[in-house]
């Protein structure tokens, strides 16, 4: 390929535009109800997974229900914030 058709194809780059602006909007909006609906999802998942465990501790009476409500709230608050495992697995498709 020639310089000079190299050089007029970089000019045809430049002049065209990255984006459409008008769909700018549009990808915010999206992104917004995306993580919405994920943190959503994420919290009422969590209401499951803490009955489920709690139900066991309160049914043998190895905590009482306030007690095992605590360990559940801060257990779920520590598994968020020191591992990324399962997001890792995730995202490896």
């Amino acid at each position: 390929m020639s310089s000079s058709r190299k050089r007029s194809r970089l000019r045809e780059r430049r002049r065209r535009p990255r984006s459409d602006s008008r769909q700018e909007p549009l990808n915010n909006l999206l992104l917004v109800v995306v993580v919405a609906v994920g943190l959503g999802f994420d919290f009422t998942n969590g209401f499951h997974d803490t009955a489920n465990y709690v139900a066991t501790w309160v049914g043998t009476r190895a905590l009482s229900p306030r007690m095992a409500v605590a360990v559940s709230a801060a257990a779920n608050l520590a598994g968020a914030f020191v591992t990324t495992a399962v997001a890792k697995t995730s995202g490896r498709g």
